[in-house]
């Protein structure tokens, strides 16, 4: 359920966070992050404890790309937006093995690389890819079990 909860809440603020601030906001690919979003807690709140089990990981690699498509849907590319790319590599690094580590931790830096290359000029996406990236590669290696 906590899992869930977690997936969801990138949601509220994004799509908050567009209405209030001064960043567009593209109905489309907001929409859609929020409903992969709600497709990758589904199992979570309605499965058995096994099935939620083996689920972690695509749940988890479908929450990265529900935070590609809100980011770019809300053009938000600064750390706040970049931030939330640690919450499904910290929940696989805690609860899955290594190989779903690795697939997760790589689907979120592939995400990473979409949304600062999408919205930022060049040099100040890769200085942002290899700062939040770095945080992300320490991240998995510090909490795999």
């Amino acid at each position: 359920m906590a899992t869930g909860l977690l997936a969801a809440t990138p949601s509220f603020i994004y799509i908050g966070e567009a209405v209030l601030g001064p960043r567009r906001l593209d109905p489309a690919l907001t929409g859609a992050g929020a409903a992969l979003a709600a497709l990758g807690a589904v199992p979570i709140f309605t499965g058995t404890r096994r099935a939620v089990g083996l689920l972690q990981m695509p749940a988890a690699v479908i929450g990265c790309g529900s935070i590609v498509l809100l980011d770019l849907g809300t053009g938000n590319a600064a750390g706040t937006g970049l931030l939330y790319f640690s919450v499904p590599v910290l929940l696989a690094a805690v609860h899955l093995r290594l190989p779903g580590v690795i697939a997760v931790t790589a689907a979120a830096l592939t995400g990473e690389a979409v949304v600062t290359l999408s919205l930022m000029p060049v040099a100040d996406a890769a200085l942002d890819l290899a700062l939040v990236g770095s945080t992300l590669l320490l991240t998995a290696a510090a909490c795999c079990r």
